[in-house]
């Protein structure tokens, strides 16, 4: 149906509708004409299990692919970074980093190609026994959808972003490549942070990634508040969140602009982490504590390079993830993905809740023998 038609039916369906809604309705109409289908969120939470299993990303142009998905991670939102860790003496030299991309690939099956990343090599950064190598990317390529509606969505988002006032904007081409590398699902966690004095914060995260067992990299806006406080403090502990506790770590999303929070008014239980004696969600399915040995600004963000000191893998249960929107309409088309059931699970954990009803599912999992054991 073409947009003339779409604003012939609306009318013809709505003739007693006030100017407003009728006006809201169109633009409905006209946007799910234009999209070629529903407009594609750029953040889509849903459950995985573990490290997740349905994707996995190779590094291009080294020769034989090497396979970097719990070796890479965004180090930066603008300009656009990934970090990717290699061996001493095994990373490529300068000479040989131009040509290289990410693929990330479906994990069994066909293995169909879901996007491709050029990358461009920026700087290096040696840690202990591995080497950090930094790209930025404005290129890619993404499977996911058909080409028109591919067009179509960032058209859309294009439009929207352009009308927001007093909002950072990053150049199309890195955003582009940004969602293609969130084709690969990632965990949404809990970041835990303390000084001497008792002084702390927990917010979410999921700018980061592992970068082999002994690593780990994270980003934080630079010179705000969190930055500012894990700049200071060097040390945090990491909460891996069960898909059942998603809308509590949503709501804690406003302690971002806080500096510290009282521990005790928190609306779920904690305990003392194992070294730092960081205070972590009794719910967290994994912990892991980590001593920052880099900081390095990426422009917007602040990069953070992290040695892990201890993981704590409590259970395996469906933990909170994030990919984007056109990787999410790729599972639903291709893995048989129920559309009516992933969608709840999105909008359960966006659902806006008051602390009391935050406390009132923490009490919930009060009653069970184990917090940790899901509902």
């Amino acid at each position: 149906m073409d947009i003339i038609s779409c604003l012939r039916q609306s009318l013809i369906v709505h003739p007693t509708e006030t100017s407003m809604s009728l006006k809201k309705h169109l633009l409905k109409r006209m946007k799910k004409a234009v999209l070629g289908g529903e407009q594609l969120p750029n953040r889509f939470f849903l459950a995985q299990t573990a490290s997740q299993q349905e994707v996995v990303v190779w590094l291009l142009g080294v020769g034989r692919p090497i396979d970097v998905t719990t070796r890479h991670c965004q180090a930066s939102g603008l300009p656009f970074t990934i970090c990717i860790e290699f061996a001493q003496g095994q990373a490529p030299d300068e000479s040989h980093c131009q040509l290289l991309k990410l693929r990330l690939c479906e994990n069994g099956g066909a293995h169909r190609v879901l996007s491709e990343v050029d990358l461009d090599y920026q700087d290096r950064l040696e840690c202990g026994g591995s080497e950090f190598l930094l790209f930025r990317s404005s290129r890619c390529v993404n499977y996911c959808l058909p080409t028109v509606r591919l067009w179509s969505n960032r058209l859309w988002y294009t439009l929207v972003t352009s009308r927001r006032a007093n909002k950072i904007r990053v150049p199309a081409g890195q955003m582009n490549a940004m969602s293609a590398l969130f084709c690969c699902p990632r965990p949404v966690s809990l970041l835990s942070v303390a000084d001497e004095e008792g002084n702390g914060n927990i917010f979410p995260l999921n700018v980061m990634g592992e970068l082999n067992r002994s690593y780990f990299g994270f980003c934080l806006k630079h010179n705000y508040l969190p930055e500012r406080f894990v700049q200071q403090t060097r040390r945090v502990a990491l909460s891996s969140v069960p898909m059942k506790q998603g809308p509590i770590a949503y709501f804690l999303g406003s302690n971002h602009n806080r500096p510290t929070i009282d521990w005790k008014e928190l609306p779920f239980p904690t305990r003392p982490s194992q070294i730092f004696k960081i205070p972590v969600p009794l719910f967290a399915c994994r912990v892991r504590e980590l001593q920052v040995e880099r900081v390095h600004r990426l422009g917007y963000h602040t990069f953070f390079l992290a040695r892990v000191l201890s993981d704590e893998g409590v259970t395996d249960v469906p933990e909170l993830c994030v990919a984007h929107g056109f990787y999410q309409d790729w599972r639903i088309r291709n893995l048989g993905i129920d559309r009516l059931q992933s969608t709840a699970e999105d909008f359960y954990v966006r659902s806006p809740i008051s602390r009391e009803v935050a406390e009132r599912i923490s009490a919930q999992l009060a009653s069970c023998a184990d917090l940790r054991t899901p509902l």
